[in-house]
């Protein structure tokens, strides 16, 4: 019996073996149930199609900044100042009517000479013996020319046919300057010197003054305001009358100014000594008077005393 048993529960084991491997071959293997995870919608970004405008405001580039080198400073060259040429001006005269002259070489101004000039003439008429005064004046717009020299300078003031030459000299041994002479150069015509003589008319006369006046010391300035007469000699009766004189040669600055002035000498009038002696006479006698009038009291009391005393007595 229990042979049988053993042998019904192989066949069944072995009947059970061959179904599975039967059903195994024939039958697809059923997949395990997957719980299906939660679909992972990955929401990427939509990418857009459209690649947006790129307006990429480009950052500025910012290049290192190009240091444009500073220009180089044009040192305008300061304009040339040509000097200007020294000329001869005439100063405006004074309002006294002296004229006003000088005479430069270079940039040294040699002579300065202010005065006023002028010259009185003395001259033959077409009526026989008869004779006529003219005076002639130095305009102050006379033009003013010379020579600065070492030993001798001069200054010539020329006007219509006219002029006059004044001749500067020196002493190096008494360091003195002076005026060596005056020489008047004067065209004698109807319009200057009415009704002349036929004779003598439209001829140039020279007259000089040859003597040395005006010495003045080196580096100063001479001066006279009185009016000063000097003869003049030629074929012409005329004397040239200077006024309000000062003169000023060899001069080394280049200046117009005049040095210290060396007046002249001024001329005492006669009537100044007269009344200092009527001065001086009257108090002399004033002073006599009043010592007789004195003398004559001392002696009136002195006789007084005496009588007074013979009475008592």
């Amino acid at each position: 019996m229990e042979c049988k048993s053993i042998a019904v529960v192989l066949a069944c084991a072995l009947f059970a073996c061959a179904l599975g491997d039967k059903i195994s071959a024939g039958a697809e293997p059923t997949p395990s149930p997957t719980t299906p995870s939660a679909a992972t919608t990955s929401t990427d970004a939509p990418t857009s199609t459209k690649t947006p405008p790129s307006t990429s405001t480009a950052e500025p580039t910012t290049l290192p900044p190009t240091t444009t080198p500073a220009p180089e400073p044009t040192t305008t060259p300061a304009p040339v100042t040509t000097p200007a040429p020294v000329t001869t001006t005439v100063a405006p005269p004074p309002s006294d009517g002296r004229g006003n002259w000088t005479v430069s070489d270079g940039n040294v101004t040699c002579i300065v000479a202010q005065m006023v000039i002028s010259a009185k003439f003395n001259y033959a008429l077409q009526t026989p013996n008869k004779t006529a005064n003219k005076e002639m004046s130095v305009p102050v717009t006379a033009k003013a020319s010379g020579i600065c020299d070492a030993t001798t300078q001069n200054v010539k003031l020329s006007w219509e046919k006219n002029s006059i030459d004044i001749t500067f000299g020196k002493n190096d041994t008494t360091k003195m300057y002076y005026v060596a002479n005056f020489k008047l150069e004067v065209f004698a015509d109807n319009a200057s010197f009415p009704n002349i003589s036929s004779d003598l008319v439209n001829k140039t006369y020279t007259l000089v003054s040859s003597s040395d006046v005006f010495k003045t010391n080196f580096n100063q300035s001479y001066r006279c305001i009185r009016e000063e007469s000097l003869p003049l000699t030629g074929n012409m009766s005329a004397a040239l009358i200077l006024n309000k004189v000062q003169l000023e040669a060899f001069r080394t600055k280049s200046d117009k100014v005049f040095a210290t002035a060396q007046d002249c000498e001024l001329d005492t009038p006669d009537i100044v000594p007269i009344a200092v002696g009527c001065a001086l006479a009257a108090l002399v006698f004033v002073v006599l008077i009043a010592y007789l009038v004195g003398r004559r009291r001392s002696q009136a009391r002195g006789y007084l005393s005496m009588n007074t005393a013979r009475e008592c007595s």
